[in-house]
Order: structure tokens, then C-alpha cells, then sequence
């Protein structure tokens, strides 16, 4: 029964709810785990109370799950029982049991954004060749991996959004890019489509990936965008590995040493001389900084500073040892 139930809500967030394929994957997997939760405890999920959820949830942080995970678990256990109290088959489930139940609080990381050189040396970073003969498979995937930082960085499109472009619009795409329009038009979170538009760099980039696509290209059905080695569409796992890919030293471009933070440069060897004479320079010591402190980046004092005495503080202090005596 409470199988059939499942199956049931689970169709009903696809048809329905029209939930993403992920999403519908963990919302699966949560269910999954409150199935053989409940069974380990010899309790039917109608039977279960709060008391049952807090425990579940103790056994799947002990098990090594994370804070975010387990809210996620808990959203699908919650969505579950909700629905369930609306149906017809749902006899003897008087209230949800996930309602007041709370996840271990996740940590809250500081966003991680590139700077802008580090943004820029990322679009503009050559693909290592050995032994400095650039053959055109290799021509073929620095084409390819500028185009898809331009793309990344200048339309502001998601992983998989970016991987699931497509030539020219069809039945199955999940989004396409029009060259003629300068226009990504893609399936995002939510199942929602949007259209971004596509900048100078990027559109040049991808044309000159374009020309070399058909070198990598294995047949000509593949309508994907970004292939890989294998004529195949590039994978998340593959573009991850190009992307952590050291860049290549290259010979300096920009007059590095008339600014303050000549450690852009590639490295010395492969500056010009002024930029070397730069590398040369020892730089300041970073700022330091305290743990909390959102307004300065020195220390603050915990100590009141010591001034040195007026004249008529100097007087007073007199006068009073005088009565003193």
C-alpha cells in the first residue's frame, strides 16, 4: 500500500508538478531511505510520528549524510505526507509527522567568485601541447574550451545548460543556440525555457570552435554543441577535468609593471624585462585580518590608548595628594 502510494506521488511530481528529472531522482531517493528507515524499525509509514522523523534523521547524519542533504531528505518526506493526507487511501494518517522537524544547521561558506583577471586569464588560457607542435586535434579542443568559458562566464549559463546546447532546434533539445540571432535559448531550473543573449567575445569564440567542430564530431546526427574526443556530447565529469586544467606560461601581454600587483604575470621567465624587474620587487605584506570583523580589516584595540597627562590633570593629581597628606 504504501509502495503504491509512492509510485503514485512520484508520478504525480512528474505529470503534474513537472519537476525536473533531478529533482524527481532525489525526491526518489528520499522516499527510498523512509522506506527501509521504517522498515528497520518494524513501523508502517502511516504509523509514524514525529518522534520516528527525529530519530531517521539522527541515523542519517551519524550514517556521514550532510546538513543539506538531510533538508533536502526531509522537503521529499514532507511533500510525501502532505500529499498523502489529501487521498483517498490515506485512512488513519491524522497528521504529518515530518511537520516540526528540523535539519542539523548547514554551515553557511562565504561565495567563492572569481576575480576579474582570474576571470579573464581563465577566457584567455591556452591548451598545453606537447612538445609545442599544435596539431589540430589539439587546435580543435582549445577552440572548444575557449568557447565554452566565453559562454560560462559572458551569458551566465548553468553546467548543464551549457552542455545540452544543440545546433539547431528540435523535438528532443533541451536548448539550442541561434548564431544568426546571437541568442542561447535554454531549459533551466524549473522547467522553465529563457533566452539569453550572446555577447561579441563569446559569438566570435564559438565561431571559431564551429570551424573546428566537424574535426571532432564522430557522426553527423550528433547535433550537441560541445562534443568531446569521442563524437560524443561533452559530459559535466569532462568539462570539469579541461576546466581545473592548468593554463599553459605564456609570453606577457600587458604592461604588468605599471600596475600594483604585478604577480598576474604568468611567471618571470616569460615576462618582458620590465615586468621582470616587477618580480623583482618584494611585495607589502598582506593586511591581516579578525574573525568577525565585517567593517576594517585591522584589528580593532580592546584597551583604551594611553594619553599623556595635561598640564591640568597634572595639577589636580597634585592637589589631591596635597590635601591628602
Amino acid at each position: 500500500m504504501a509502495d503504491a502510494a509512492i509510485q503514485r506521488y512520484l508520478e504525480h511530481l512528474r505529470v503534474e508538478r513537472r519537476v525536473s528529472a533531478h529533482t524527481l531522482t532525489a525526491y526518489g531517493e528520499a522516499l527510498a531511505r523512509l522506506e527501509k528507515l521504517a522498515a528497520d524499525a518494524q513501523r508502517p509509514l502511516r504509523a509514524l510520528q514525529g518522534a520516528h522523523i527525529q530519530r531517521f534523521a539522527a541515523q542519517l547524519h551519524g550514517g556521514g549524510l550532510g546538513a543539506r542533504s538531510i533538508a533536502l531528505t526531509l522537503s521529499g518526506w514532507r511533500g510525501f505526507y502532505r500529499w498523502w493526507s489529501l487521498q483517498s487511501d490515506a485512512a488513519g494518517l491524522k497528521n504529518n509527522p515530518v511537520d516540526g522537524v528540523r535539519a542539523p544547521r548547514a554551515p553557511r561558506p562565504l561565495p567563492k567568485a572569481l576575480a576579474v583577471d582570474e576571470a579573464v586569464a581563465l577566457a584567455t588560457q591556452e591548451t598545453p601541447v606537447a612538445d609545442d607542435v599544435a596539431s589540430p586535434e589539439a587546435e580543435a579542443l582549445a577552440a572548444r574550451d575557449h568557447a565554452i568559458a566565453e559562454l560560462l562566464y559572458g551569458c551566465g549559463l548553468r553546467l548543464g545548460e551549457l552542455l545540452g546546447l544543440d545546433l539547431a532546434a528540435g523535438a528532443e533539445s533541451a536548448g539550442w543556440i541561434d548564431v544568426a540571432d546571437a541568442t542561447a535559448h535554454v531549459f533551466g531550473t524549473g522547467a522553465k525555457r529563457r533566452s539569453v543573449p550572446v555577447g561579441g567575445p563569446a559569438l566570435e569564440a564559438l565561431n571559431a570552435w564551429l570551424l573546428h567542430r566537424p574535426l571532432l564530431a564522430g557522426t553527423p546526427d550528433c547535433g550537441a554543441v560541445f562534443v568531446s574526443r569521442l563524437g560524443n556530447r561533452l559530459s559535466p565529469n569532462q568539462l570539469r577535468s579541461r576546466l581545473k586544467a592548468p593554463a599553459s606560461p605564456r609570453p606577457c601581454t600587458r604592461t604588468c609593471c605599471a600596475t600594483a600587483t604585478p604577480r598576474t604575470c604568468c611567471s618571470p621567465a616569460a615576462t618582458c624585462a620590465a615586468c621582470r624587474s616587477c618580480w623583482a620587487t618584494r611585495a607589502s605584506p598582506p593586511r591581516r585580518s579578525t574573525r568577525g570583523s565585517t567593517s576594517s580589516t585591522w584589528p580593532r584595540s580592546t584597551t583604551r590608548p594611553i594619553r599623556a597627562p595635561s598640564a591640568s590633570s597634572a595639577a589636580a593629581a597634585h592637589d589631591v595628594e596635597r590635601y591628602a597628606r
